[in-house]
């Protein structure tokens, strides 16, 4: 299998110093409360209120122990997980869904609030404060141009009472899973019609980092270390998961690019800038031509230690030059060619959420010229001549050439997405901060360039 090319990820303390931001923009909206009836022990239903912001685990904590076996089957048995089981087969099934290795965490909101109303409307409510856990899925939604989307698999709910939980359970979770994830296109109608996570959790599509239209492989993904991670490659087929440690950046969310797709990426640009090279004429004592410069792939990319990238590029430049001669000799006409390496420096930078490869300079030529057959008859008078020829073509023509190309290119090596989610008639936009920080060299074996956002 492939190596890895490209890789993105966030560690769990920067996810769940997101979250609160989130949660603040959307308490406003009232999605936070909802009611549902139970008609069971004495209940008739439960207003429930979350105060909190949830936050993850990426070390999934389990089923607590005394939520029963009975319960937690009544509850994967209902018919609203089961229609959604069946349609989460079908889209693995038809290739619409693509499942990721090693990606289930858990989502946690503590602080909820349950006002358990009575039958007996007499009674006063019981009041209690309880904790939701819910184990999500990250997947692939190959429908919608590759998007990572989120969906819940289970939900158990703790109360300071544990007698009441089994019932809380059976009660709550099948429609929570059921609403979070919109099985069905109705929903029932005493289920959690206004519990946030409809309108939240299933739309959010987390789009996958896009590399100017470079083909890539749909990402696999692992949780290590208390990170959530994703790894893509050149091409389709996916990469093998890392097995040794890897020192990813402890704070914000991080983008890692190999040298290889930066190459693919770079190459992609400079070929098109490189393509509106013109032939261009001089006039230098007695010689009179044409010069036309063209450029091939990137060689030997680094990332050197302060971000900036060094590399060589194929180069070749062909000329058409006559050599004026004194009377009663013949001009004499032909055609040198220059083939050979151009040392290359640029730096890299972030504006608007993208990784841009810019400032692109020349810094050394490894080219010399071929002359070609030179006849005897002009031999001794040209030979002396092609030197001086050769300094003045490279300075006056190839090297501002090629810097007229590379100098004004600012090659977007990848946009860090926003993420829209509907929010009942409007959309709440999560923008990532600015990138602020670069890393060399953190993946074993690779120079890799990474971009943090804080």
């Amino acid at each position: 299998m492939p190596s890895i090319d490209a890789a993105f990820g966030a560690s769990q303390n920067t996810v769940n110093a997101l979250l609160p931001q989130l949660f603040q923009a959307l308490r406003p909206t009232n999605l936070f409360k909802f009611n549902v009836n139970i008609d069971q022990v004495g209940f008739k239903s439960v207003d429930v209120d979350i105060t909190q912001s949830p936050s993850v685990n990426f070390t999934p904590t389990g089923i607590p122990t005394h939520v029963s076996e009975t319960v937690l089957n009544v509850v994967s048995s209902s018919p609203e997980f089961q229609q959604l089981a069946e349609t989460e087969r079908n889209a693995v099934a038809s290739g619409a869904l693509a499942a990721l290795s090693n990606i289930n965490f858990d989502i946690i909101i503590e602080g909820i609030k349950l006002q358990l109303n009575y039958s007996d409307t007499t009674k006063k409510p019981l009041v209690l404060t309880a904790k939701i856990v819910l184990t999500t899925l990250v997947s692939i939604d190959a429908s919608i141009a590759s998007t990572i989307r989120l969906q819940a698999e289970s939900g158990v709910i703790t109360t300071s009472m544990p007698d009441l939980d089994n019932v809380l359970n059976s009660a709550i979770v099948p429609y929570v899973r059921t609403t979070i994830n919109n099985a069905s296109t109705s929903a029932p109608s005493d289920s959690l019609s206004n519990y946030p996570t409809q309108d939240i959790l299933s739309p959010i599509a987390i789009p996958i980092l896009q590399f100017l239209g470079i083909i890539v492989s749909v990402p696999v993904a692992q949780i290590v270390n208390d990170y959530v991670l994703a790894y893509t490659a050149l091409g389709v087929a996916p990469p093998d998961l890392p097995t040794g440690s890897v020192n990813w950046p402890s704070d914000g969310v991080f983008v890692s690019v190999g040298t290889p797709l930066i190459s693919t990426i770079a190459n992609q640009q400079i070929s098109n800038a490189a393509s509106q090279l013109p032939h261009t004429g001089f006039n230098e004592g007695p010689f009179t031509g044409d010069l036309g410069v063209s450029l091939d792939n990137l060689q030997n990319v680094d990332i050197l230690d302060d971000g900036s990238i060094s590399a060589a590029i194929s180069a070749q430049a062909a000329a058409n030059v006559t050599f004026h001669t004194l009377w009663p000799l013949p001009n004499f006409s032909f055609g040198p060619i220059s083939r050979g390496t151009i040392g290359l420096q640029a730096k890299t930078s972030v504006s608007d959420s993208q990784l841009i490869i810019s400032d692109i300079s020349v810094n050394k030529f490894n080219l010399s010229f071929e002359w070609g057959v030179i006849p005897g008859w002009v031999n001794a008078i040209l030979r002396p001549l092609l030197d001086p020829l050769q300094d003045y073509l490279f300075k006056t023509l190839i090297r501002p050439q090629i810097s007229a190309v590379l100098a004004p290119l600012d090659i977007p090596v990848y946009t860090i997405p926003t993420i829209t989610i509907p929010v009942n008639d409007s959309n709440f936009t999560i923008s990532l901060p600015s990138i602020s920080k670069i890393w060399d060299d953190v993946c074993a074996g690779d120079h890799q360039l990474v971009q943090c956002l804080s």
